[in-house]
């Protein structure tokens, strides 16, 4: 019989490979945070938040650097946390709304390897508000 630490550690690195739930609990708990940095307050959505990073081992792919979808999760956590910081995601939450995104502009400038520290910018460059209704039958 396996000692039981044995057993929970077995159980996160399945979870962690065959789930990728790294994310997940990345993005809760950005969404049960506030993370307030000194210095820094986004008043409106024109403002630019500054998320930073770091690589960890789940994150690598074949080559030992950052997997390209992999980055694109990080940018979805840094766009939440975004989001929560200027109030729109809390609005939208008591409005029963949500939201689409409608393209994203990447610039990958360099490698990311194994615990390399990045930052995610965020910034809001065309808003178009619609409103869509779907008819359920």
């Amino acid at each position: 019989m396996f000692p039981f630490y044995i057993v929970i550690l077995l159980t996160s690195v399945a979870l962690v490979v065959c789930l990728d739930i790294i994310h997940v609990v990345r993005t809760i708990f950005v969404l049960l945070s506030r993370r307030k940095r000194r210095g820094e307050h986004l008043n409106s959505i024109l403002d630019v938040g500054i998320s930073k990073s770091i690589c960890l081992p789940f994150d690598l792919d074949i080559f030992m650097h950052m997997n390209n979808g992999n980055y694109l999760k990080h940018c979805d956590i840094a766009r939440i946390w975004f989001w929560k910081e200027t109030g729109v995601w809390d609005l939208l939450f008591k409005l029963s709304g949500s939201m689409t995104l409608g393209g994203s502009c990447n610039r990958y400038r360099r490698a990311i390897t194994l615990f390399t520290k990045f930052t995610i910018k965020t910034r809001v460059r065309n808003c178009k508000f619609d409103l869509y209704k779907e008819k359920l039958r």
